[in-house]
């Protein structure tokens, strides 16, 4: 990884010194302005973005996947319509958190995996252990599922587990 930002660093040093002396040159001559080379690197950068950018990704940006609910909005008409929704379902067999998971988020097998045991309180340790995965794989399950449940902690993904659920206890 050190050997990849090194290289990285040196080519931008190696093409970027010349680069801007023949642009600083080309300014100066009055042969193309200032702007036009903003906007040029403006392009090349969301070029770059785009391509680096993974499919699914991608469609989150640009709101191409269909979302359960708009979190951050607190309660209203999203929220009336998704309660509505569960009680005209009636008293039919309750799902389990990975169903809703995989409906309602498109999470991933493994990633309903952590889910669940990150519903449950358990830590990012003790996940890692669980389920026999690096902490680099367990620190990416959590990102890709906040991501996708549009979260930004443990307690607004917790919020956001207990208003999917129907209710599991007794009155």
């Amino acid at each position: 990884m050190l050997l990849a930002v090194l290289f990285f660093f040196a080519l931008a040093v190696v093409v970027g010194v010349p680069l801007s002396q023949r642009l600083s040159r080309a300014v100066a001559s009055g042969a193309v302005a200032w702007d036009a080379i903003a906007v040029t690197f403006l392009f090349l950068i969301v070029v770059v973005a785009v391509l680096a950018t993974s499919k699914s990704d991608f469609e989150i940006a640009w709101g191409l996947v269909p979302q359960a609910r708009s979190f951050g909005e607190g309660e209203g008409p999203a929220a009336a319509s998704r309660d509505a929704t569960a009680h005209a379902e009636g008293p039919a067999a309750p799902r389990s958190l990975e169903e809703l998971l995989q409906d309602r988020f498109a999470l991933t097998p493994r990633e309903c995996d952590v889910a669940e045991l990150l519903a449950r309180g358990r830590s990012l340790p003790f996940i890692q252990k669980e389920l026999h995965i690096s902490q680099g794989t367990a620190q990416s399950h959590l990102t890709h599922i906040y991501r996708k449940l549009q979260v930004h902690s443990r307690q607004e993904f917790i919020d956001v587990i207990d208003g999917v659920m129907p209710d599991q206890g007794g009155e």
